[in-house]
């Protein structure tokens, strides 16, 4: 006898994802750490997702940069974001202070982006960039 459709969509539903401070599977809840790094995470990445759309018509509208100026920004920022990468990483193991790069990491990004708003130049950018 098969199982009925019903019986077939409760065993794949997806089993329920606990909240923060709900206690999970093993009976703990997730660390207050993990949920403001979290938080932090998702602040940072719609942050991200407001600026870099229209980072391309600020520098050639309001600053005045040409296609040259927004590919080499874009270039240079992701490489420096990269490199720093992996030797943040080499860094943090080394120091086995890995909050502190955390936070800092962060902070950077709290402070580079806001700041690009101020930007007189097309090279301010590519430094708040670079930064972030």
């Amino acid at each position: 006898m098969s199982p009925s459709s019903s019986d077939r969509h409760q065993a794949s539903a997806a089993p329920h994802a606990p909240a923060a401070g709900e206690p999970r599977a093993g009976g703990a809840p997730l660390p207050r750490n993990v949920v403001l790094l979290g938080w932090a995470s998702l602040l940072n990445d719609v942050a991200s997702e407001m600026l870099f759309p229209l980072l391309p018509t600020f520098l050639i509208t309001v600053l005045g940069g040409t296609k040259t100026h927004l590919g080499l920004i874009d270039g240079i920022a992701d490489a420096a974001s990269s490199i720093l990468k992996l030797l943040a990483g080499a860094w943090s193991d080394a120091a086995g202070k890995r909050k502190a790069f955390v936070v800092g990491g962060y902070a950077a990004a709290a402070i580079a982006r806001p700041l690009i708003s101020l930007a007189a130049a097309p090279w301010h950018v590519l430094t708040l960039r670079a930064i972030d």
